[in-house]
């Protein structure tokens, strides 16, 4: 940093006219020639470390235009850099949490959490929810996976097909097991879900009838305009999404 760059940095800090983006930018670059690193920057402007990070980036590759080259002219609109939105989304998370917010990622690039909103929208993301979707380990994963979800999408005539946790096998029954780690395959654990995230999971339980009849009214409640799961992926398609090799 040469002295006159120094010398403007510290005029666009003090500056009650200036863009308060700008401002802030140039003080972070400044606190980063004293030496400073990411996470002491970040805590001392309350921003994020990313954000340090990228702009003493930019005016070390760019000089003093790298940090201003963004800005919006006048009587135009500002520029919205999607694919930024998306990545920083999908491929990073904010210092101490676990996922990025509206507010926390429009807070970073300087735009409106109404912006990201829309972009999250459009690209389908949802940072907030927690995915439970997991891969089998199950030396035999592709066959059992094959098994059952050819009973789902085309079941044996004259048979009944019945999906269930826990069965002690019979001569009159032929046993489909789910592979471990991979209750996702069991329509039994869709309904489970169900109940605990539409009735259970709000509600305080004093006592073990008392959850019983919660769960009984549910189910009556549920089978006056009850629809069967029905299940569409064909196996295939799993393989191909998990990159997971099969036999054929």
């Amino acid at each position: 940093m040469t002295d006159e760059q120094r010398k403007i940095l510290e005029q666009m800090t003090r500056s009650q006219t200036i863009d308060v983006r700008v401002a802030r930018r140039a003080q972070i670059v400044l606190l980063a020639s004293e030496g400073h690193g990411n996470r002491d920057i970040a805590a001392r402007l309350d921003i994020g470390r990313i954000q340090a990070g990228r702009w003493r980036n930019r005016f070390a590759e760019g000089g003093m235009p790298a940090i201003e080259s963004d800005l919006p002219r006048s009587g135009r609109k500002p520029q919205i850099d999607a694919a930024e939105i998306v990545r920083l989304t999908t491929q990073t998370t904010p210092e101490g949490t676990t996922h990025w917010s509206t507010r926390k990622l429009a807070k970073l690039m300087g735009i409106s959490d109404t912006t990201v909103q829309k972009v999250w929208k459009a690209n389908e993301l949802k940072p907030h929810l927690v995915e439970t979707f997991k891969v089998s380990r199950n030396s035999k994963f592709v066959e059992k996976l094959e098994d059952i979800v050819g009973l789902y999408l085309s079941p044996p005539e004259h048979a009944l097909v019945l999906c269930c946790n826990g069965w002690r096998s019979t001569p009159r029954f032929h046993i489909y097991f789910t592979p471990t780690s991979a209750s996702w395959l069991n329509m039994v654990e869709r309904f489970f879900r169900s109940i605990s995230t539409n009735r259970l999971e709000r509600w305080v339980f004093r006592s073990v009838p008392e959850l019983i009849t919660a769960i009984e009214k549910y189910i009556t409640v549920h089978n006056k305009n009850s629809k069967p799961f029905v299940w569409t992926t064909k196996a295939m398609t799993f393989f191909k999404k998990l990159s997971v090799p099969t036999t054929a």
